[in-house]
């Protein structure tokens, strides 16, 4: 028996040893898909995962304990077993969510993978995206069979083979042309990355060429969506954005709407702006606590989780759920506004009034963050309109360009608010500027309370029909059981919307039945990833995770 076993032994003869691996769980820093923006609110302060004895670690060596944070793509299957490889023994796996267990909404896609077929699991924990209660019971559960059985009994390796044809790897030949200069590859396992990956070529420490590697998270959701009825891809999207849920599904509803030639009454309208004003919010929210946490500001992560956490209590008021709250749907929407959410409202936005502020004082006033920030990652106007960008990252570069104002949908055009715009287009102006469109929202959100007006939720001829079906209308949800008999006309449609990180965009073609012949979603992130490849160049390396934390990429939004 070698110094390790026999170290183990006497730990085990007196108990040692499930304690301290029970109260020692160190997840590795690995996000596979969506079901990470629950598993970060399980670190913030609502529920403060620390306290358990689990600590998230940075370094794969030093982790024991594996958290399968939503699908496993077959592009991110390779990683993920090089990271389960690399951690010490006794190592345990937790899966998250339905789509690492089953696939989940995303079952059938042509590159997804359970779970199992790559991994050996401890703990699965059910739910799209899981509760952070049922994520921290997890926990608790690993510990409570850590302390019974161990040592650990092995679990054979899933015989599942890598496909390396699948992968885009890049040898460094081929990125750095010169002698001196040297390839870094960052993510998909980093820190600093997310679900991620792309490529440094550096001199020195200064970055010469940022190239981009997306796609870890390609779930195929235009393609699912023609085998599945046209409702059914709601959920979907919504897990595209999981933080922006409501704006992506007003861009596919207002693209079903045009086909089905549907109106929506004026009170289901502006439920909609306000539900999409409160996404803008907890989209902005999570992009600051990443940032703040690539920048090592553990505080502003902590800050903004905090106040992120009302708005999560707001959609499970309303609708249910904390983030997928699938409440828009052809012809109005699914749940009404209660007096009680409505007065939730108020009072949250009062609450983040004063969050902001002191977020502002924390984070933006800090020197610290501004020697990070300031004059570093540097997009000109020129530039932000010849890459493509899109959304405040656009506003942040000097180009005066919101959706909102263009378009004027829904209930846009009955609120007065202003587009914020700066003209920097560094670091510091793209976390100003939203910021300043927080601001705005709560005052679009005041206004949309202030002159809601009385009047049905959905289309009254969606109403009627279903009464000649003989379903039950006391429920203006139950609306959605005949939308879902419902059969598109044949035609081609499109719809724009200003979603937290820019414009949505959506192309459908229907060939006259249930299901899409063709869906074509282009995303904030997607349009962004160009600009933020070309911002990190003539920067160092030092600067590049304010830099990507600063645009606020969401590798699910662009991958789709």
């Amino acid at each position: 028996m070698d110094l390790t076993g026999r170290i183990l032994d006497i730990f085990n003869k007196i108990r040692l040893g499930p304690w301290s691996i029970k109260y020692s769980l160190w997840p590795v820093h690995i996000v596979t898909a969506c079901c990470g923006v629950e598993f970060a609110h399980v670190f913030g302060p609502g529920f403060d995962a620390e306290r358990h004895g689990l600590l998230p670690m940075p370094g794969l060596r030093h982790c024991n304990l594996l958290v399968v944070e939503g699908t496993i793509t077959r592009k991110m299957a390779k990683h993920l077993r090089l990271v389960y490889e690399q951690m010490p023994d006794p190592k345990y796996v937790i899966a998250l969510g339905s789509c690492a267990i089953s696939g989940g909404v995303f079952s059938g896609s042509y590159h997804i993978l359970t779970v199992d077929e790559v991994l050996p699991v401890d703990v699965y924990v059910p739910g799209c995206p899981p509760l952070p209660e049922a994520v921290l019971g997890a926990f608790v559960k690993l510990q409570e069979k850590i302390e019974k059985k161990f040592p650990r009994e092995e679990k054979p390796q899933p015989e599942y083979k890598i496909r390396e044809e699948l992968f885009r790897i890049e040898k460094v030949e081929r990125l750095s042309t010169n002698e001196k200069l040297v390839t870094l590859v960052i993510g998909p396992q980093h820190p600093g990355s997310g679900h991620f990956r792309f490529f440094l070529v550096l001199d020195g420490d200064v970055v010469k060429e940022a190239i981009p590697d997306p796609g870890y998270v390609h779930r195929g959701v235009e393609k699912l969506a023609e085998s599945r009825h046209f409702i059914a891809v709601i959920p979907m999207l919504e897990r595209v954005t999981l933080t922006d849920p409501a704006n992506v599904t007003l861009c596919y509803v207002h693209a079903l709407e045009k086909l089905l030639k549907l109106e929506v009454p004026e009170r289901a309208s502006y439920i909609r702006t306000i539900l999409a004003e409160l996404c803008r919010i907890g989209t902005h929210l999570y992009d600051f606590a990443i940032l703040s946490i690539f920048l090592g500001h553990s505080t502003g992560y902590m800050w903004c989780f905090e106040l992120r956490e009302y708005i999560c209590e707001i959609f499970v008021r309303y609708s249910g759920s904390r983030h997928a709250i699938t409440a828009i749907i052809p012809g109005g929407v699914r749940y009404q506004l209660t007096k009680d959410v409505i007065s939730l409202i108020r009072n949250v936005l009062e609450k983040l009034e004063k969050g902001l502020r002191s977020f502002e004082n924390i984070f933006l006033k800090n020197a610290a963050v501004k020697a990070r920030l300031c004059e570093v990652g540097v997009v000109t106007k020129e530039d932000a309109i010849k890459l493509g960008m899109v959304g405040p990252n656009l506003r942040a570069s000097g180009v005066c360009y919101d959706t909102r104002k263009v378009l004027k949908y829904e209930a846009y055009p009955e609120v007065d608010f202003e587009v914020p715009v700066m003209d920097e287009g560094d670091c510091y102006a793209r976390v100003a500027v939203r910021v300043r469109e927080i601001e705005q929202s709560i005052k679009i959100i005041r206004q949309l309370l202030d002159k809601l007006p009385r009047g049905p939720i959905v289309n009254p001829e969606l109403v009627q029909l279903c009464r000649e079906f003989g379903l039950d209308v006391s429920r203006p949800g139950k609306v959605l059981q005949i939308v879902s008999r419902a059969t598109l006309p044949r035609g081609v449609s499109c719809a724009r919307v200003e979603g937290a990180r820019g414009l949505f965009y959506i192309h459908l073609v229907s060939k006259g039945d249930d299901r899409l012949y063709r869906l074509r979603v282009m995303t904030p992130s997607y349009y962004n990833l160009r600009g933020m490849m070309q911002a990190m160049v003539g920067y160092r390396l030092a600067d590049v995770p304010a830099i990507y934390g600063s645009f606020g990429h969401f590798p699910p939004e662009c991958d789709r």
